[in-house]
């Protein structure tokens, strides 16, 4: 296996139904009333930060120096036969996080950073025969310092440090792997891993063979896979909505830019919970935050402001939290091609402000979304925009200064020091809308 050692555990569930358990006691309730003898096999695998789990195609299992796909001839053979049941075998998060995303080369669409709340997370829309067309990885793929780290100077002093090899980021689009370098590197202290649970290929056997006794079981995959399908249904419900501003814009002889609709579109769906918005890492869930926060504060020299790091976030009514959408670096998936700058960026917001202010105002009378009245969601939800201090424009669009005014995590750091400050004039913010209830 040269010098990579798979890092992964074969277990049964009387060894790991504690540790499942904590991650979700519904699932641990109900396999304790299946009873799994040891024949049932489980894998707790521990993947570095920023390792490939799934990606064309292909599954992939934990080393010491990253993952390699389930095919590798150096995997032994038992061991792969366990768990090629699935193109991604049945998995349950029981530690830190994963991300969901596509990845263009240009931009990161993030579906959703998964977490132990999650319970039994991977595997779903495989086992329903779906071929999904997204990857996954170990942590957070969409992760961005809010100060400016583009120095070369100062970059370099981390590229001797941490014996890395890539040069300056040129946008935000670079910063994840900058990280997973610095990572992995041997004089990184914050070693960081995500455990997952993989089930063995006799558990997905009883399962299909429907067994009065795994119905349970079978029922849970059903509702997650209910939930995977979620932003498809949603979507399908939303297009009668677009419809009916469609027509309000044409009675006003109003013929918007097609990206702007599409990026209202994308907002509209982050604030309905169904993709990823953005918000401050407050902890290191996501990957090995604080750890990335001392190398940039102590190693690359951010003096002066607040080491913010920005990572995916759904947007949850109930709870009162904010999350942001970034016009520099946009994750909708799909829209018209546009040219990137600040001047173009000023224009979209004006543009979406107006939209918005129709949308927001529309009866969209008899249109229900996750047991809703849609009227009655959206008039819950708020959009403010943003962008730095020199392009503000009135109350539609406020200086990015203010921001934390309102949100005070925007202000939470690993590194103690009284003397930063929040980075307003940060490329993440320059052109940016706060979505909170």
């Amino acid at each position: 296996m040269s010098n990579h050692e798979l890092v992964i555990q074969e277990l049964t569930w009387s060894d790991i139904r504690e540790e499942a358990g904590l991650a979700s006691p519904l699932l641990r309730e109900i396999i304790d009333e299946i009873d799994p003898d040891a024949s049932f096999k489980l894998y707790k695998a521990k993947y570095p930060f920023g390792a490939k789990i799934l990606d064309n195609k292909e599954f992939y299992l934990p080393t010491n120096k990253g993952s390699m796909p389930l095919s590798n001839k150096s995997i032994p053979e038992g061991l792969s036969k366990d768990l090629n049941y699935l193109l991604c075998p049945l998995g349950i998060i029981t530690d830190k996080s994963i991300e969901i995303y596509a990845d263009n080369e240009e931009k990161i669409f993030s579906l959703s950073l998964s977490n132990p709340a999650a319970g039994l997370e991977l595997g779903i829309w495989e086992y329903f025969g779906w071929s999904t067309p997204y990857t996954v990885s170990s942590g957070a793929r969409s992760l961005y310092m809010v100060p400016r780290i583009s120095k070369a100077e100062s970059h370099n002093k981390l590229r001797k440090y941490y014996d890395i090899k890539l040069l300056a980021p040129k946008c935000l689009y670079d910063h994840w792997a900058i990280f997973r370098e610095i990572a992995d590197s041997s004089r990184f202290e914050d070693k960081w891993h995500c455990s997952i649970i993989f089930l063995g290929r006799k558990w997905h056997q009883k399962l299909v063979s429907k067994d009065k006794k795994w119905i349970r079981l079978l029922n849970l995959i059903l509702t997650k896979g209910w939930e995977h399908s979620g932003i498809g249904r949603n979507k399908v419900i939303m297009d009668s909505a677009w419809e009916i501003i469609a027509q309000t814009l044409t009675r006003k002889g109003m013929k918007p830019n097609p990206y702007v609709i599409d990026t209202l579109k994308h907002l509209i769906f982050v604030a309905l919970g169904n993709i990823s918005g953005f918000a401050p890492a407050i902890n290191d869930d996501a990957g090995p935050v604080s750890g990335i926060q001392k190398a940039y504060t102590e190693i690359y020299g951010l003096k002066e402001y607040i080491p913010t790091i920005m990572q995916p976030k759904s947007f949850d009514l109930k709870s009162g939290k904010s999350v942001y959408y970034s016009l520099q670096t946009p994750t909708l998936l799909s829209s018209a091609p546009k040219t990137r700058n600040v001047t173009s960026n000023i224009e979209d917001i004006r543009e979406l402000k107006e939209i918005m202010t129709y949308f927001l105002h529309q009866d969209f009378s008899g249109i229900w979304i996750n047991g809703q009245a849609f009227n009655d969601v959206i008039k819950q939800v708020h959009f403010n925009c943003f962008h730095t201090d020199t392009f503000a424009q009135g109350s539609g669009i406020r200086p990015t200064s203010e921001m934390p005014n309102n949100d005070q995590s925007l202000l939470h750091s690993s590194i103690k020091d009284e003397k930063r400050s929040f980075a307003d004039n940060g490329s993440f913010l320059r052109g940016c809308i706060r979505i909170s209830s």
